[in-house]
Order: structure tokens, then sequence, then C-alpha cells
């Protein structure tokens, strides 16, 4: 006498529902997980981006103290990039107006993040009496857009409220 049951309907649709999403699960995520993490601008940007980052912290930065910046001062990092003006001299300081017959220069962005903010894949600025210290203001790519980011751990001089224990000033090159 034979109990057992054989296959029915709904064991073949589960069984078929369960194997689509296997292969779909496959043709989705696998490829992306050896493929390349974005569409790669190339060295020339990542090498601006890493020298727009270091003439920042180099210029910036208080005599005596590593990657401690001036930011309030007249001579500080945010009264120089929030103007159109300072903004376009660390442009042509740091190398980053270069242009070619074929190529523009590049879009910058410029922002300092509490190191304490962990979702580094959309950093929001630090906001002091109101004002984004992101320069330029608004300044930021287009959503899927290939973007060069360097990133350099500092300290702001006198700051005890926005970096907590440090901030990151991120220079992004799109």
């Amino acid at each position: 006498m034979l109990d057992e049951r054989g296959q029915t309907t709904q064991d073949y649709l589960v069984g078929v529902s369960l194997m689509l999403l296997t292969v779909l699960f496959v043709f989705g995520y696998v490829p992306s997980v050896f493929g390349s993490t974005g569409a790669d601008l190339g060295g020339v940007e990542r090498s601006q981006a890493d020298r727009a980052a270091t003439y920042l912290v180099e210029t910036y930065s208080v005599e005596g103290r590593e990657q401690t910046l001036r930011y309030g001062e007249p001579d500080g990092i945010h009264n120089e990039l929030s103007t159109e003006e300072g903004f376009e001299r660390f442009r042509n300081r740091s190398g980053l107006n270069t242009r070619t017959n074929t190529l523009a220069p590049p879009n910058v962005n410029v922002m300092l993040v509490n190191s304490s903010e962990l979702n580094a894949t959309s950093p929001t600025p630090i906001v002091d009496g109101g004002e984004r210290y992101s320069y330029p203001d608004g300044g930021a790519p287009n959503l899927g857009q290939a973007v060069v980011t360097e990133t350099r751990v500092v300290r702001l001089a006198g700051d005890t409220e926005h970096c907590t224990p440090t901030c990151w000033l991120i220079v992004r090159i799109w």
C-alpha cells in the first residue's frame, strides 16, 4: 500500500518560483560583485582630486599642528572657499583649471563632514550658523554620475562643536 503522495501543483509552483528567483539573483547580483564599483574616470581625475585635497590641507593647516585647518579666520578655508573668487583661486592654485582642446576643467566639490557621521555614501556637510561647509554650495554630481573622491582626516582649529573627534575633508571631482 502506497501512502506517499506525489508532487502536487503547489509543490511544482514553489519549486519553479525558487528556481526563477535564484536565476534572477545570479544574473542581477553576482556580476556586480566581480565588476567595477562604478564607471572609472581614470587616473587624471584621481590625481586631480588627490592634488586638490593635499593642497587644501597644506595651505590651510595651522602652523605646527598637522591636519588642523584654519577655518574661521579671514585666511581660513571657510572664508576662502565660500566666495566665488576664493574657490576659483583654489582651482587655479591646485591645478584643477587645466584644460585641453577636448576637455573642460572638471567639476569640483569640497566638503567638511563630521567623522562621527556613519553614512559615508552620502555625507552631510557641517552646518554652522546656517551655513553649509560645502563649496561651491549646491555643487553636486548628478545621480549615477561617476565621481572620484579623496578624503583627508582633519581637525578645525578652535572647534569643539563640529568635529567630534575629527572631520573629513572630502574632495569630489566629476
